[in-house]
Formats: structure tokens, C-alpha cells, sequence
């Protein structure tokens, strides 16, 4: 039988909030931000190691993340706001850019994506911080 691979209790999840509000700021150069026009494709940076399996084509999975407007460098939202959400990984689901931003993630790691407005909804250019916190097993 597999195990859910688990950074910690997802509920729980201040652990993880406490470092991903410390790789976000207040120290701007902290995040990836490129000057000048927005990228033209998905940029991703990983900012921590993960463990464990990497994250497969319909896997079930939890992450804590916020994103940031790529012009004013402003906090939009951040899953903190809601109850815990599962996803699953498959193209066409969740936010478009976490698709090739995602890929091969495991548990614990944290990365930046800088996403085009084109990947973003149309809704303006935007810098995401994400953490895998759980894969659920299959």
C-alpha cells in the first residue's frame, strides 16, 4: 500500500506559511522579477529542495502559494484565504501555468513562476510562490 507523502499536517499549515511570507518579502529582491515588458512564457526558479516522488499526470496534490501583481510587485492572494484545496495535475485544470511550472515538483520543494498575462487569465502578468505540501496516493 502507498503513503501519502506529507511535508505536514496541511491544516497545520503556519509552518509553511511562516517561510513562504519570509521567500516573499518584504525583499523585493528576493523574487524573480524581470524588468522591463512581462515574459513571453512561463519562467520558473526553485527556491528549496522537495523530497520524496515527483508530481505525475493526475496526481492528487495540495500546495500553498500567493501570487503577486508582476507590475506594482503587490500581494493579490495567497491560499491562506480559503480552506485547504486539493488538485488534481492534469493540464487544463487548476491555474494554466502551474501545468509546466509544476512539473516534477516534489514534496516541500518551493518555487517561483513568473507568468505571462497569457497564462494568467488575461488578467495582467503575475509572480507565484508555491509549495507542494502533499501528494495523495493514487
Amino acid at each position: 500500500m502507498e503513503e501519502t507523502v506529507d511535508a505536514g499536517p496541511v491544516a497545520a499549515a503556519s509552518g509553511a506559511w511562516d517561510r513562504m511570507r519570509e521567500a516573499a518579502g518584504p525583499d523585493s529582491d528576493r523574487l524573480l522579477i524581470p524588468e522591463g515588458p512581462e515574459p513571453e512564457k512561463v519562467l520558473v526558479r526553485r527556491l528549496h529542495s522537495g523530497h520524496g516522488p515527483a508530481l505525475q499526470e493526475d496526481d492528487v496534490y495540495n500546495a500553498s502559494w500567493v501570487y503577486f501583481d508582476y507590475t506594482t510587485g503587490k500581494l493579490r492572494q495567497d491560499s491562506d484565504d480559503s480552506a485547504p484545496e486539493y488538485f488534481t495535475y492534469t493540464p487544463g485544470t487548476t491555474i494554466k501555468a502551474w501545468w509546466p511550472g509544476l512539473q516534477e515538483m516534489r514534496v516541500g520543494e518551493r518555487r517561483e513562476l513568473v507568468v505571462p498575462s497569457d497564462w494568467a487569465y488575461k488578467s495582467g502578468a503575475r509572480v507565484y510562490l508555491v509549495e507542494l505540501n502533499l501528494i495523495k496516493p493514487k
